[in-house]
């Protein structure tokens, strides 16, 4: 494996290459090279005379060497490219409670899905060299992910250059709308995967509106079944769009679209009745960068991922349950060892999130902290190699922009 690039943040004048902590070299560039990756269907406009500082660090770079997940023998998530998802059933139903789930009588259940990929098998990354790259177009695959401002939730589209797009997790009710309006805005007109993570109202809330609103491929969930209303509209309306349904189980691997693959980390099976811990914990990957998305997963599902795998480093990592203390161990910090943190949560919420304690775990593995209540949508792209990050906003990404303003708890 080729070591880790050089990665890029940017906001409103600066593009930090973070690979901390002592810096070799400095120099300006355009604004053109510095873009390295294509943004998604709707590029911004760029004025070629605006220049750049970037700072280009190396140390940190070493500890990334060597095998990630799919490296080690025996690590690499698997399953059969057979079986189909299972078609939804009657409004109000969406098939039956799978053996290990943790169902009431009264709650109207997922659909048992299947625990095996659907698809072609992996493909392998180019590790040839990559050149700068324009905004306009290029052969060159890239993978998108925008990391929505929803408030106090979770939601983030996932979209791949040959036009597959996934969304995992819709924040709260009512958020749907909002979500609806920027993927709009981006032109997407289905989404091939919904990921509902677990079954928390802050999370597949904004899924009914979504559902309702945009042709959905296949929903995958974690198996567990909830008797909230928010639940039951969710169930009803993907019921009622014969939404086929998947149960995510860790080992399984699934491939998007031509050149991005989805392992599932968690939950095992059984998953258990803690919804947070048997929260769908997803790495998904282009190249050589790796996204790591934990949903609310905490302390001890963190354990259980890091017990089974070797190896769960990524570059970019999607804070688990929001910035609670209660996740983001540092074990698992010290494992992932993400170059870039984003924190979905809003600016005042009743659980002082993020935690102190979260934020300065975070910093002391050197990852650069984005919070959308803060940066607004964080876009994140990478064309296997290279990594970009624009927030909407020109706020520095650090642990002090991120708790300013938000309650002290």
């Amino acid at each position: 494996m080729l070591p880790r690039a050089v990665m890029v943040a940017f906001g409103a004048g600066l593009v930090t290459i973070a690979l901390p902590p002592s810096a070799v070299t400095t120099q300006s560039v355009p604004l053109a090279q510095a873009l390295s990756v294509a943004p998604a269907r709707q590029p911004a406009q760029a004025t070629e005379a605006v220049t750049f500082s970037v700072h280009v660090y190396l140390p940190r770079l070493f500890q990334r060497l060597g095998p990630d997940v799919g490296d080690v023998p025996g690590d690499t998530p698997t399953a059969t490219a057979t079986e189909t998802p299972t078609p939804s059933a009657t409004p109000g139903s969406i098939g039956t409670a799978t053996a290990s789930s943790t169902a009431l009588a009264s709650a109207t259940a997922f659909g048992t899905g299947t625990s095996t990929a659907a698809g072609s098998p992996t493909p392998t990354a180019s590790n040839s060299p990559t050149t700068a790259i324009t905004a306009t177009a290029s052969p060159t695959p890239y993978l998108q992910v925008t990391f929505l401002n929803i408030g106090q939730g979770d939601s983030a589209w996932v979209h791949s250059s040959d036009g597959w797009d996934a969304l995992i997790d819709g924040g709260n009710r009512g958020r749907g709308g909002d979500i609806l309006a920027y993927l709009a805005t981006q032109q997407v007109p289905e989404l091939d995967v919904v990921v509902a993570t677990h079954p928390d109202a802050d999370h597949i809330g904004g899924l009914i509106g979504v559902v309702e609103g945009i042709a959905v491929t296949e929903l995958w969930h974690n198996g567990q079944t909830a008797t909230s209303g928010v639940y039951q509209d969710l169930a009803t309306a993907v019921a009622t769009r014969a939404i086929p349904t998947r149960v995510a189980r860790d080992g399984q691997s699934y491939t998007w679209g031509c050149c991005v693959t989805a392992a599932v980390l968690n939950p095992p099976d059984p998953a258990g009745s803690n919804e947070n811990n048997a929260s769908i914990v997803l790495r998904v990957s282009l190249g050589e960068r790796d996204f790591l998305f934990t949903g609310d997963a905490e302390d001890a599902a963190e354990s259980r991922i890091l017990d089974r795998l070797r190896r769960v480093d990524a570059e970019v990592l999607k804070v688990g349950h929001h910035g609670s203390k209660t996740s983001s161990s540092k074990r698992f910090l010290d494992a992932v060892l993400p170059y870039f943190a984003v924190i979905s949560a809003s600016l005042t919420n009743q659980y002082g999130h993020p935690h102190q304690e979260t934020l300065t775990a975070l910093t002391d593995v050197g990852a650069q902290i984005y919070c959308t209540h803060r940066h607004g949508h964080v876009v994140v792209t990478t064309d296997g190699r290279e990594l970009t990050v624009a927030p909407a906003t020109a706020q520095p990404p650090s642990a002090t922009t991120c708790r300013a303003g938000t309650s002290t708890r």
